[in-house]
């Protein structure tokens, strides 16, 4: 399963980026889409592959010549189901930066936004720093 996060930075992007390598998803599980190239933030990022959202000049013209969307011919490349393949699209139409990951499974993401909505108990339970309690 393919996991798309959508973001609106590159400071968020990279953020999100590194706390998926800590969590020990490989860089190369990890596809980052934009229209833009990226800027000087996500330079740092080279082990992570950048594909531009609106396609190569190869596939623009392959998209004219067929009358097809270059952006469908990129997000072919994924392998997204319908569902995901929406979301791809969603963001990459909003202008918004696109984050794809690979093998990434429901229960690791359930983990993930349960850890943002987690009390101050839960935060030191899960750290062990239940000793810093007051």
């Amino acid at each position: 399963m393919t996991h798309i996060y959508l973001f609106n930075s590159e400071g968020s992007l990279t953020k999100k980026i590194d706390e998926l390598k800590t969590q020990g998803i490989s860089s190369s599980d990890m596809t980052v889409s934009f229209n833009n190239r990226p800027d000087n933030v996500f330079r740092n990022y080279r082990d992570i592959e950048f594909v531009k959202a609106d396609g190569s000049v190869w596939e623009k013209l392959v998209g004219k010549v067929f009358d097809r969307d270059s952006t469908d011919l990129v997000a072919r490349r994924f392998d997204l189901n319908e569902r995901e393949l929406a979301e791809y699209k969603k963001g990459v139409n909003s202008g918004q930066i696109v984050l794809l990951v690979k093998g990434l499974d429901d229960e690791q993401v359930k983990t993930d936004h349960n850890k943002e909505n987690l009390s101050l108990d839960e935060i030191y339970d899960e750290y062990g720093l239940n000793s810093e309690k007051s």
